[in-house]
């Protein structure tokens, strides 16, 4: 379901899966539906708010897995930040293998 910029459609959403989502960790990310004409990403950024420096790419240890969180509506060029960012986050989980 595309909101293309009707908010209520957002909380109508979440609003129908409150028993789940309250109970239960969403790690989430971007795709087609969340980029709205005119606001961009703006309703998925103000409801969500992963670890790292954005909502859109990022990474998380959960147990003994490693968990790398990426956006296919972003740049992944090997100059691009994102790119870059996975680059960085597989060093350096690389080096946590025994305890990861």
């Amino acid at each position: 379901c595309y909101a293309d910029g009707d908010q209520s459609i957002w909380d109508l959403f979440f609003n129908h899966i409150q028993p789940i989502a309250a109970s239960k960790p969403w790690m989430v990310t971007v795709g087609n539906h969340e980029k709205e004409p005119v606001y961009g990403f703006d309703a998925f950024e103000n409801r969500f708010h992963m670890p790292g420096e954005n909502n859109f790419w990022y990474s998380f240890n959960y147990g003994f897995a490693h968990f790398l969180v990426i956006s296919t509506e972003h740049p992944l060029a090997p100059d691009s930040p994102q790119h870059q960012f996975i680059i960085s986050d597989l060093e350096k989980a690389n080096t946590l293998r025994s305890t990861i």
